[in-house]
């Protein structure tokens, strides 16, 4: 599956998830959520492309595997 299908099916989730959580001020809610992926759009690349560079695509693939790792943790212990 590409990245961009799957990324723009996951941030749909991720914002229906975020709008059921709270039962007021879902506005505030989207807005924050919606800023917060344009600054990840934004900074992303410059980073990734700085590690591609200065250490290797293996680099890319452990950072990204690190992060989601770190992301699942801290969603599993939420959960719980």
């Amino acid at each position: 599956m590409s990245l961009i299908p799957s990324g723009n099916l996951l941030a749909t989730v991720n914002t229906t998830q975020l709008t059921k959580a709270a039962p007021k001020d879902s506005g505030t809610i989207i807005a924050v959520d919606m800023s917060l992926g344009s600054f990840v759009h934004i900074v992303g690349p410059p980073i990734s492309t700085y590690i591609l560079m200065h250490f290797g695509y293996s680099s890319v693939l452990i950072v990204s595997s690190i992060m989601c790792c770190v992301l699942a943790a801290c969603l599993r212990a939420e959960v719980l």
